[in-house]
């Protein structure tokens, strides 16, 4: 089963066509007690998903609201706008307890790997979705570089609507994404290809209504990660809840970042937590509401 969290970004296997399976815990409530039922075991709500062809990477990235209603599904390889455009799809659960598509987005061209990382918010009223190659506006520093695109659902209208991204969300090459709890911080990290020397940074986002429609500004300065990504294959990062606080999973540890003042992300701590054992690669990392506890996990230890 995919595992069903309130945070975070998730990655599912890289199996051929892709699959999801959507899970929830089952049992009996005492009559005497008020509290919620004690899973007994995990059922499975609606039919198994997959992908349109062999090798359409469905699941290949996968995301959850907090109330498990909403879900998103990446299928990088989806060939619907040319050879590994990718795609992007919504789903909500009905009454009747089936997936139904409330959403599909499709990749601008050949190649752009739309999906490879795409983020629900707690709430699940705002998308976030990565192209991993994508030819940005020319403003944005040109090249094969990636970028960024949020979406927000209209309840009146019943669709999702596309909002302005900031500048800083194009130029981007596989970045990892993450929501506040209601949606209104973004977190992202990954290559800068906008920047000389296409650093590798970390960014937090906030939404102003007041500034709409180009709402959403930066928070704090760049967290350069340059030096957490060295030594090692893949990343993982995580925003609580709340919003003040991100984390970043590297080979070598994880470092989270508290909120102080206006310009700066302070690592807690001074640097990276250590992990038990070696770490072989993907590591992954989770915050809880709060930012006050935090999991961390890797491939092949």
């Amino acid at each position: 089963c995919v595992p069903c969290s309130g945070g975070g970004t998730n990655a599912a296997g890289d199996d051929p066509g892709g699959g999801d399976t959507v899970c929830s815990g089952s049992g009996a409530a005492s009559p005497a007690s008020p509290s919620p039922a004690v899973s007994s075991k995990w059922e499975q709500i609606g039919a198994v998903m997959t992908g349109d062809a062999t090798n359409d990477g469905f699941g290949r990235t996968v995301s959850l609201s907090r109330d498990g209603t909403r879900m998103v599904s990446g299928l990088i390889w989806n060939d619907a706008n040319g050879d590994a455009s990718g795609m992007v799809r919504v789903y909500e659960l009905s009454s009747s307890s089936t997936w139904v598509k409330i959403g599909e987005f499709v990749g601008p061209q050949s190649e752009s790997y739309f999906g490879v990382d795409a983020a629900i918010s707690a709430d699940g009223n705002r998308l976030a979705i990565n192209a991993y190659i994508t030819n940005p506006p020319a403003s944005a520093g040109a090249g094969h570089a990636g970028h960024i695109e949020l979406y927000k659902w209209d309840g009146s209208t019943s669709a999702w609507t596309q909002m302005n991204v900031h500048a800083k969300m194009y130029g981007l090459s596989f970045s990892l994404l993450s929501f506040s709890g209601d949606g209104s911080r973004f977190l992202y990290a990954g290559n800068d290809y906008s920047t000389a020397g296409n650093p590798k940074v970390m960014r937090v986002f906030e939404w102003d209504e007041r500034m709409a429609p180009d709402g959403w500004i930066q928070i704090g300065d760049d967290v350069d990660i340059t030096v957490q990504e060295n030594g090692g294959h893949g990343l993982g990062i995580a925003m609580s809840a709340n919003g003040t606080r991100i984390a970043i999973a590297t080979p070598t540890g994880v470092v989270v970042y508290a909120e102080e003042g206006e310009k700066m992300w302070t690592p807690i701590d001074g640097g990276p937590i250590p992990f038990a054992t070696s770490v072989g690669s993907n590591p992954a990392v989770d915050l809880s509401a709060d930012g006050t506890r935090l999991i961390i996990s890797s491939m092949g230890a």
